[in-house]
């Protein structure tokens, strides 16, 4: 993998979009943000409603919808074709119906241990809803979810909406576009209970010779731990 950080030629030069993952905000992408501008590539990260910058338009009534909206408004907003849209975690979920919705304008799709579309189905994402609805894993109050450890107390996360993770997931067209090249990053030394459930989409998309698998030695913020990689692996779509 080509690690070298000279300026992009401007026929290599990408327009990249970051997708954050729950509780978070666009702030966890900063150092590959950084690299991947030095290198000349357009690069978006918008904060998803209730999160980040806009934090306080937070609230029980935040669906998976306006997430998905806010990944489709950047890109539709700035006029962006030939998108590499890349997904963190929770991310993957607005994420994968934001880019069924974009289509062409989606070049390229990159899951950093990432919650991904499983199968070719309808309805690739019905595994993580199901997994939120029975015998959820998060505790709610008042139709939210509190940042689990380590980030509990970290006041730049923000509890997140349980709409966001139990809201319908199945695709509006009932496909994938076809012609976006896939690729999924596991983070091998993540260390939520179970490994996220991570692994298992690793070994999922195993048998899918439509993707791209990466293996990198990082907890699950891949970006923070080894950003250097992960700008690697984003640039290279």
């Amino acid at each position: 993998m080509m690690m070298a950080m000279e300026n992009t030629k401007a026929d290599e030069r990408r327009n990249i979009v970051l997708v954050h993952g729950a509780w978070g905000g666009g702030f966890t992408y900063e150092p590959v943000t950084e690299i991947l501008r030095s290198q000349g590539h357009n690069v978006f990260v918008p904060d998803l409603t209730g999160h980040g910058a806009r934090k306080e338009e937070g609230g029980p009534h935040v669906s998976l919808e306006d997430h998905v909206m806010d990944v489709v408004g950047v890109v539709e907003d700035n006029a962006l074709s030939d998108v590499t849209l890349v997904c963190h975690s929770y991310g993957g979920v607005p994420g994968t119906l934001a880019w069924e919705r974009l289509g062409e304008k989606i070049s390229h799709i990159v899951y950093l241990d990432s919650f991904a579309p499983i199968d070719e189905s309808a309805n690739p994402l019905d595994y993580f809803r199901k997994r939120n609805t029975e015998g959820a894993p998060y505790k709610v109050v008042d139709g939210m979810i509190a940042p689990p450890p380590p980030n509990t107390d970290n006041p730049v996360f923000a509890p997140q909406s349980v709409k966001t993770l139990t809201d319908d997931m199945s695709l509006q067209s009932g496909s994938l576009p076809e012609h976006s090249t896939r690729t999924f990053v596991w983070a091998s030394r993540n260390t939520l209970p179970n490994g996220g459930g991570f692994r298992m989409i690793r070994d999922k998309l195993t048998e899918n010779p439509r993707w791209m698998l990466y293996s990198v030695p990082t907890d699950h913020y891949v970006m923070l731990e080894d950003p250097v990689v992960a700008a690697a692996i984003v640039a290279s779509g």
